[in-house]
């Protein structure tokens, strides 16, 4: 599994088949047909490339129209066609190399994107995910450059008051995101971009009154902190964070010590 990333209790406690995939052999990727209506929970627990697989591992997975848990992160694979058929879904960790749509799947409380690299698809794939009505959402994480979508384009965009967990990498809309995820207790946010507006992102940060893990990573060389900025934020910075980790960020020495000012 990926690391403490949560699963639905339920599925752990549920006695129907699960399929966990240690060995990549066709018995293990195909088995007997009366499962596929009852398996729940579908699970790799080894790294494969997509040279290892059956042809047909998709069209496979698709068959167990009742998964709720379908984690194939270590697979390199593409899954994009099969996910949104599995509309009973409530945890997701998988690669994906196409657009794909949640729409259907309105159960999700853990989704796990990161995309596919294959030789056969060398491009970039940069496209944005609707999240903004699914209300069940636990956790999230987005790899670049996959994107979560501006909820402020949305149709009738919820508030995801359920979402505790949220990694973000090279955001577009990274404020907007923030403020319709007001209950945040953990927030990674890796960035490369060249100008991001770092004080409007700062001042978000300051509404997330639940905060208790910040992370923010830098890959371009600058300084986010530059001036009084820095100063100012910290001070306004929810006292809950718990732990706080600035990579990249080339914060001056003799500002570092305002980083004493968080209580906990």
């Amino acid at each position: 599994m990926n690391g403490t990333v949560p699963m639905p209790s339920e599925s752990i406690d549920d006695q129907r088949p699960v399929v966990i995939l240690s060995e990549l052999q066709e018995k293990q990727v195909y088995p007997p047909m009366h499962c596929s209506g009852i398996t729940r929970t579908f699970i790799s627990m080894r790294y494969f490339y997509y040279y290892d697989f059956p042809e047909r591992i998709c069209s496979t997975v698709s068959k167990f129209k009742s998964l709720k848990v379908l984690d194939v992160l270590s697979l390199w694979y593409d899954f994009s066609c099969v996910i949104p058929e599995l509309v009973h879904l409530r945890y997701v960790a998988a690669r994906i190399e196409k657009a794909l749509s949640l729409d259907k799947l309105r159960n999700l409380q853990t989704i796990v994107l990161h995309e596919n690299i294959s030789v056969n698809r060398p491009t970039m794939l940069e496209e944005p995910l609707d999240i903004w009505r699914m209300s069940e959402l636990r956790h999230v994480d987005i790899d670049s450059p996959l994107y979560i979508s501006n909820p402020l384009e949305a149709e009738n965009p919820l508030f995801l008051n359920n979402l505790q967990n949220l990694y973000l990498s090279n955001s577009h809309f990274i404020v907007e995101i923030i403020k319709r995820t007001p209950n945040l207790k953990k927030l990674k946010f890796i960035d490369e971009s060249e100008h991001p507006d770092w004080s409007a992102i700062l001042d978000s940060l300051i509404l997330l009154e639940e905060l208790e893990t910040l992370l923010i990573k830098r890959e371009s060389i600058d300084n986010i902190f530059s001036g009084d900025i820095l100063s100012c934020k910290i001070k306004k910075l929810n006292p809950k964070v718990k732990k706080l980790i600035l990579l990249g960020t080339y914060i001056p020495w003799e500002v570092v010590n305002l980083l004493a000012n968080l209580p906990n």
